[in-house]
């Protein structure tokens, strides 16, 4: 309530029940069909070779240290896919991570990102408002994508402007 958020509307998909879940899921469930998944394979693979190749080379450089596979590998590949199914952009990946990271972790006190005289719980609060506004900026531009288009259909569109959108 503090952040204008309605504390009777779920936060997330995951924290609905039935009829309300399959009402949102339904929303975009064309765009993970099979047949969808076929069709971003090709662009899925040549994402996954780039980031296995960019912590190959990162492990080259590090030998004979050890490499973390979580933070090198594991995390920005998902997160790449997701942002990119988003239309998040690429520069904004990093800042993603870092709002992932700093709500859903033990906040890394040491980060330059943390501000003088924050506390843990602060810098998680900053990280979920940032991300909150950052999101809210993303909505808008996708809503006025969708209101350039004019005839109010928007399917062939990118997921976000769908969902942003949606009825």
């Amino acid at each position: 309530e503090r952040h204008g958020w309605d504390p009777d509307v779920a936060l997330d998909l995951v924290y609905t029940d039935r009829p309300e879940h399959l009402d949102l899921r339904s929303m975009a469930v064309r765009r993970f069909t099979p047949r969808a998944m076929g069709r971003l394979e090709a662009h899925l693979d040549e994402l996954a070779e780039r980031f296995v190749a960019a912590f190959v080379e990162h492990a080259r450089r590090s030998a004979p240290e050890p490499v973390d596979l979580v933070e090198h590998l594991s995390v920005g590949l998902p997160l790449a896919g997701i942002c990119e199914l988003l239309d998040v952009p690429a520069g904004d990946w990093p800042t993603i991570r870092r709002w992932s990271d700093q709500t859903l972790l033990p906040a890394d006190m040491t980060h330059p990102d943390v501000r003088p005289g924050e506390t843990p719980a602060d810098v998680r609060r900053r990280a979920g408002q940032e991300y909150h506004a950052y999101r809210q900026g993303l909505i808008e531009r996708a809503r006025a994508r969708a209101a350039a288009l004019g005839d109010g259909d928007v399917t062939g569109t990118d997921l976000l402007t769908v969902l942003a959108t949606a009825q």
